[in-house]
């Protein structure tokens, strides 16, 4: 084993930070889009910010910052926005397709 990948296999034994994040905020905003395709690209991006659960850390780090906090539009230096809500952000699309708007 070398760095998380088994030699002589075809796996990797650890997948995590954005390289699995990408591809599961992606298949999120692929929910959303489905849930209400006139969704815009900028309304799936204000959904995901939204209803992303925050992630609960106000221990400061080694140099006494406090990056595990959120500021008043949500985002943390840490975390962004938080962690993806899929449940959430599919139910706030589909609550924006009642109001659907016309080209």
């Amino acid at each position: 084993e070398s760095g998380g990948i088994t030699l002589g296999s075809r796996y990797t034994g650890n997948f995590g930070g954005t390289s699995s994040a990408t591809p599961l905020v992606a298949g999120v905003a692929a929910l959303m889009l489905s849930a209400n395709p006139d969704l815009r690209a900028a309304e799936v991006k204000t959904i995901l910010q939204l209803t992303a659960d925050k992630i609960q850390d106000t221990l400061p780090d080694h140099n006494g910052n406090n990056r595990g906090t959120y500021d008043q539009k949500g985002h943390s230096e840490w975390f962004g926005y938080g962690k993806v809500n899929a449940a959430k952000a599919v139910k706030e699309a589909t609550k924006r397709s009642e109001g659907v708007r016309k080209p």
